[in-house]
């Protein structure tokens, strides 16, 4: 294993974007089937015998479905959100890093800081 940490932020970036599409796209699919998935709930019937014994069946599946999509959703968003974070995180320790390393060269400039004083 290695000692040494790479990270690439415009990679990372990238596949953010891509996240991004992919949760926007399941934003869509989710709304969509939650619209049409409201229609289903006559199916069974009304009030004949075989609608009193499916509906109640019909209505929990109809709302795991709804709840699993949500849950999908939920995390592919999560991830994209978290993912993007670390991005950031990436990026301000690189460039307060290439500040100090910038600060600290203006110090010693000039001077021959391989030597022990």
């Amino acid at each position: 294993m290695s000692d040494r940490y790479y990270g690439d932020p415009n990679r990372m970036q990238n596949g953010v974007d891509e996240l991004t599409e992919i949760a926007e796209f399941t934003k869509g699919i989710t709304a969509e089937f939650l619209d049409q998935i409201i229609g289903t709930s006559s199916w069974p019937g009304e009030d004949d015998e075989y609608a009193k014994k499916m509906k109640p069946q019909e209505r929990k599946e109809r709302q795991n479905a709804k709840e699993t999509l949500q849950a999908i959703r939920d995390s592919i968003v999560g991830i994209t959100e978290g993912t993007q974070q670390n991005v950031d995180a990436m990026e301000r320790i690189r460039d307060d890093s290439i500040e100090e390393v910038s600060k600290a060269a203006q110090v010693t400039q000039g001077r021959d800081v391989l030597r022990t004083p």
